[in-house]
């Protein structure tokens, strides 16, 4: 009984572990993605996203 509890807990924070792995690739990707984009359009003026 006990066991089977701690199976199914440490599914669902493995499950919560990789959903938290994903969000933070795709924040990183997209951070990433941002400053490729604003340093090759640099030469356009002033730019929207300001560190």
């Amino acid at each position: 009984m006990i066991l089977s509890r701690l199976v199914i807990f440490l599914h669902i924070l493995y499950n919560k572990q990789m959903i938290f792995y994903c969000f933070s690739y795709f924040t990183l990707f997209s951070c990433m993605a941002q400053l490729f984009f604003t340093a090759s359009h640099v030469e356009r003026g002033p730019t929207r996203w300001t560190t």
